[in-house]
C-alpha cells in the first residue's frame, strides 16, 4: 500500500540573538513599515519567546500590554487581539512569501494561541537534477526549439515531483 511521507527535519530552538535578529528583518520589511500596531505586536510576542514563558499568554495581558487596553478588557466585546493577532499571522506570510523567502528562521502564530512558534525551515535532503529543474534552474524548465536548442525565452515550465514509498 502506497504511502505519502513529508520529510521533518528536527531542528535546534533558535538563540535569542536568531530571533532577535529575524524579527528585526522583519519589522525593517516593506510588509510591515506602515503598521505599528503589528510591529508593536510581533516585538511583544517575540520578546515573550525569547523569555522562553511556559504558560501561553493570555488575551487581556496582550489587550492590555500592546494595545493599552484596561485591566476590565472584555475579549467578548473587544475583538483586538484577534483581529490584529490574524492580520499578523497574515503579514509574516506575504513577509516569508517575498522578502524573506529565503529566511532560514521562519517565525509564525499558530491559530488558537497567542504566541510566537520559530522554527528553521526545511531544506531538501536530496538535490536531484529534476528538483533543480523544478524550480526553473536547468535546461528542462525551458522550452526548446524545433532543433533541440534551449529556449530561454520560452514561459518556464512547473514540475511536480511527489515521493511516494510502497511499505
Amino acid at each position: 500500500m502506497p504511502t505519502n511521507f513529508d520529510v521533518v527535519v528536527s531542528s535546534p530552538i533558535p538563540s535569542d540573538s536568531e530571533l532577535a535578529e529575524q524579527v528585526e528583518r522583519i519589522l525593517r520589511s516593506s510588509a510591515f513599515r506602515g503598521s505599528e500596531i503589528l510591529r508593536n505586536l510581533l516585538s511583544y510576542l517575540s520578546a515573550c519567546a525569547a523569555e522562553g514563558r511556559a504558560e501561553p499568554l493570555k488575551v487581556r495581558e496582550i489587550a492590555t500590554e500592546v494595545f493599552g487596553r484596561s485591566e476590565n478588557f472584555d475579549s467578548q466585546s473587544d475583538s483586538v487581539v484577534r483581529v490584529h493577532t490574524g492580520r499578523l499571522r497574515s503579514k509574516l506570510a506575504e513577509y516569508y512569501m517575498s522578502e524573506g523567502i529565503e529566511d532560514d528562521l521562519i517565525l509564525t502564530i499558530p491559530k488558537g494561541i497567542y504566541s510566537l512558534s520559530c522554527h528553521h525551515r526545511q531544506v531538501p535532503l536530496v538535490h536531484t537534477a529534476a528538483q533543480t529543474e523544478a524550480v526553473g534552474y536547468g535546461p528542462m524548465a525551458y522550452g526548446t526549439t524545433p532543433g533541440g536548442a534551449v529556449d530561454k525565452l520560452a514561459e518556464p515550465r512547473v514540475v511536480s515531483i511527489r515521493l511516494t514509498i510502497i511499505l
